[in-house]
């Protein structure tokens, strides 16, 4: 194409991606998830692709909704996937690994959350999120329709029903709510099914309110292990979690294995010969901050935890070597996700191919096949995400979800930078400039800031790739960095900001901003704009009420008052762990460490950006925010989005997305202009 075009925030639609590798036991075949916006729908469709060998990757499911998370059967001869075909949420389906019509293997009314084959192919297990009321329909099952008019009658008495439910809502756990939704008294349990008889089979294993996760199977066929909450009265939602052993039989036990030092924090996976459990956990007395360590236990000799040494990189998506040697992970270190071995043991780690790295490289998803053979994600400063596969020391890329438009588009270079903060401790962190610097002119420099504080962002980072062209695109140059309390550079750096958020972090934002203007670029130094979501929103109006150098801000979905935040999210814990502190006994204290404290001091005019359903960080704290400098009189403009959550730049309404990411660049646009 001669003529390439800027990135713009209309590109959301364009932005395609590959998720959820995996191999069929034999090695010979690759599954994975294409998910690509629906602009007629406002949304996101999945359908699950297949490739045979070398052969060109085809469709394997309709994909007229959303089919995800495809997994083989152990005996490879059936696939079974999550899809929200039936409009009835996310139910679990199971077609024949050669192609045919996929039959719905569970109706359940809260869906199905997660899933796993039993040893045999003959059972499956997984876990669901039902209401109690679902649990009383379950106990007491109706008749079945007699009529069509019926069934309809039913669906209207269960819809009016729902509504009464919650007139008035009664609230009587803690958390409460999370993600978009009241809890209301869901709690996680697990059902085994056979799959030969389908629905008529499905049983539920599990009684407590343990708020299960995902299982996996032992060799036996006849035990279950899942994530679970050691006391299910407990208040913890980010801490508290053991691994139960639930036996599957005509009465089903559940023993818990809790371990003082370590709270479990993801679903545990056994290893291929059934000898070996690992998990990811963090210190349970130090969360957040401690680091996230996987943990291996023998189920030969029941010897409790021993963690693995992972050299303080920050570990990703991991999964067990097909022959049990040991364990792939994604390591996070100083902007890059490689693919990292790490043997059992005494034992000596399989032969697995190399993928590609390199400077912003980040692997996301990959899947070891039984050859050594690795098919991975992968995304980077050329482009946000493509499927490749490693094999014979030769990487060949499958797909081609961004050749054409990179064609059309122009993409700027990020450069990296490596600079001292004001301890002399060093920083890393990219820039970007706008595709076109005109001499004589010059440019306004926009700061983006992670949230977390615990993320490490790099130019593969796929949820702001295109965020970070489309503001060069639109002639202003942008940085980010990973600054204290940052994962991917050791314990202590990620410690670095415990008890001391914007205090820790500041220095390195500003030392990074005066080693970009001291590399003589033409940047005006009074037209500097800053912007971040979620802690990144927490930062974004610190640095606007402690320094004067920022013309212009915009905040997502930020933390600006921690006395509100402890008490009116999901996310109390991390208050309380990150200050030691509480609002009943330090509201001073925490009021102090708030960027809302320093409100007279905000002059930058403001952008705040903020979901209605978001309950990790709710719209009341940018509602405080707002009230508070409009008082003042101060430029400052809320823009409210309905429907959406805490998630809303990374899988909100595609349409969302866009005008989200448009009204930020426009905002700097507006108040530190572009070439000038």
């Amino acid at each position: 194409m001669t003529n390439p075009m800027p990135w713009s925030p209309d590109d959301v639609y364009r932005m395609e991606f590959v998720e959820n590798p995996t191999w069929s036991p034999d090695g010979t075949t690759l599954l994975y998830v294409h998910a690509k916006p629906d602009r007629v729908k406002n949304g996101m469709r999945r359908s699950i692709w297949m490739r045979r060998g070398t052969d060109a990757p085809r469709r394997f499911s309709a994909g007229t909704a959303s089919d995800r998370m495809p997994q083989w059967s152990p005996d490879g001869r059936m696939v079974a996937f999550l899809s929200s075909r039936g409009g009835d949420g996310a139910q679990l389906y199971v077609m024949p690994a050669d192609g045919g019509e996929a039959e719905a293997l569970t109706s359940l009314p809260a869906g199905v959350g997660g899933f796993a084959w039993s040893p045999d192919s003959q059972h499956i297990a997984l876990v669901s999120y039902p209401l109690p009321s679902d649990l009383e329909a379950e106990a007491n099952p109706a008749d079945a329709p007699q009529s069509a008019f019926e069934a309809e009658q039913r669906k209207a008495q269960q819809t009016h029903d729902q509504k009464q439910r919650i007139d008035p809502r009664v609230i009587n756990e803690l958390p409460f709510r999370t993600g978009t939704d009241y809890i209301e008294g869901r709690r996680g349990h697990i059902y085994v099914l056979e799959v030969a008889r389908g629905q008529s089979s499905i049983k539920r294993v599990t009684t407590d309110e343990r708020d299960y996760g995902t299982p996996c199977w032992g060799p036996d066929g006849q035990t279950l292990y899942a994530l679970a909450k050691i006391d299910p009265a407990a208040t913890h939602y980010f801490v508290g979690r053991g691994i139960a052993k639930i036996t599957v039989a005509d009465v089903c036990t559940v023993d818990i294995w809790a371990d003082e030092h370590w709270s479990i924090g993801g679903a545990p996976q056994i290893s291929p010969d059934g000898r070996w459990l690992a998990a990811i956990a963090q210190v349970a007395h130090r969360p957040f901050y401690g680091g996230a360590f996987l943990l291996m236990r023998s189920l030969d000799t029941n010897d409790g935890w021993s963690p693995c040494d992972m050299s303080e990189a920050t570990i990703g998506n991991w999964e067990w070597l097909p022959d049990s040697s040991g364990i792939a992970y994604v390591a996070e270190w100083q902007g890059q996700g490689d693919l990292r071995l790490m043997a059992l043991p005494g034992a000596q780690v399989m032969s697995v191919a190399t993928p590609t790295t390199g400077m912003g490289m980040v692997i996301d998803e990959f899947a070891v096949a039984s050859d050594g053979r690795v098919a991975y994600t992968q995304g980077g400063p050329a482009f946000p995400c493509e499927l490749f596969e490693a094999h014979a020391g030769q990487v060949q890329q499958i797909s081609a979800l961004y050749t054409s438009l990179l064609a059309e588009r122009t993409t700027t270079a990020f450069e990296e930078m490596w600079y001292p903060s004001a301890d002399g401790q060093m920083v890393q962190g990219w820039l970007l400039a706008p595709p076109q610097v005109e001499p004589g002119k010059h440019y306004g420099l926009v700061l983006h800031i992670h949230g977390g504080p615990h993320a490490m962002w790099s130019p593969g980072t796929r949820s702001m790739w295109l965020e970070w062209q489309a503001t060069a695109s639109a002639g202003m140059y942008v940085f980010f960095c990973n600054p204290r309390g940052s994962e991917g550079y050791g314990l202590a750096w990620q410690a670095g900001s415990m008890a001391r958020w914007g205090h820790a972090d500041q220095p390195d934002f500003e030392a990074g901003i005066d080693a970009v203007l001291a590399k003589g670029l033409p940047i005006d130094s009074q037209r500097i704009g800053v912007t971040g979501g979620s802690y990144g929103g927490f930062m974004t109006t610190w640095l606007i009420g402690h320094s004067q150098r920022f013309a212009a801000a915009v905040s997502a979905r930020g933390v600006y008052n921690l006395i509100t935040e402890h008490s009116m999210s999901d996310a109390y814990e991390l208050v309380e762990y990150s200050f030691g502190l509480n609002p009943w006994q330090h509201a001073e204290q925490l009021w102090q460490a708030s960027p809302i404290a320093a409100v007279e001091q905000m002059h930058a005019p403001l952008l705040i950006l903020h979901s209605e359903l978001d309950f990790r960080v709710p719209i009341g704290e940018a509602e405080q925010l707002y009230t508070m400098l409009r008082r003042l009189g101060r430029t400052v403009e809320m823009v409210r989005y309905p429907r959406e959550g805490h998630e809303l730049t990374r899988s909100g309404e595609p349409n969302h997305q866009i005008d989200h990411m448009r009204r930020t660049i426009e905002w700097f646009v507006r108040y530190i202009g572009v070439a000038q």
